[in-house]
């Protein structure tokens, strides 16, 4: 274990223990040199704000409901893309915890993972005396 990695070898048909254990070395210090793990999100990490449309709020902020953590090479890193999908404005009231979006993390045309983005509190309606009162 390295860079709180851990990588496991397999080697079959080594012509003895050896030489097993010298591919081996080799194969995990390859491992370790060309492979990281990457943090991608992390939970409860900041993701965005969502407009309330009638909240006594006028936003709420979104977390990530997941952590990702990829194990990648150094030029996959750079080819991470992270696509936030959120409304530009939702309905009030919203529970704490309610889902109001997604994160979908690709590399290439391959999708690696999708977490979803939560309300981080409740936030009530606006009853019709307070929206009123918005425009004075």
């Amino acid at each position: 274990m390295r860079h709180d990695m851990r990588l496991i070898s397999v080697i079959l048909g080594a012509s003895s223990a050896s030489a097993r254990n010298r591919e081996t070395s080799r194969l995990l210090t390859w491992g370790f040199e060309n492979f990281s793990r990457v943090p991608i999100v992390k939970t409860g990490e900041l993701m965005g704000k969502v407009a309330l449309n009638w909240g006594i709020e006028p936003e709420v902020r979104v977390l990530a409901q997941d952590t990702i953590v990829a194990v990648l090479t150094l030029e996959q890193k750079e080819q991470i893309v992270c696509h936030l999908e959120l409304p530009e404005e939702f309905p009030a009231p919203v529970a704490a915890g309610t889902e109001m979006g997604k994160l979908r993390v690709s590399l290439g045309d391959s999708l690696l993972a999708v977490v979803s983005i939560h309300a981080e509190k409740s936030i009530d309606r606006m009853g019709l005396w307070d929206k009123l009162m918005t425009y004075f």
